[in-house]
């Protein structure tokens, strides 16, 4: 189960580059998930 966000930055990598380059301070790696 994701929220809408969560399904979003599960579906394109490329929109979580994106808001990490933005500086949103969340982020999803090898590690597990992290916020």
């Amino acid at each position: 189960m994701f929220i809408t966000t969560e399904a979003v930055v599960y579906e394109k990598p490329a929109e979580q580059a994106a808001a990490d380059a933005a500086g949103s301070g969340h982020s999803h790696g090898p590690g597990g998930h992290s916020h």
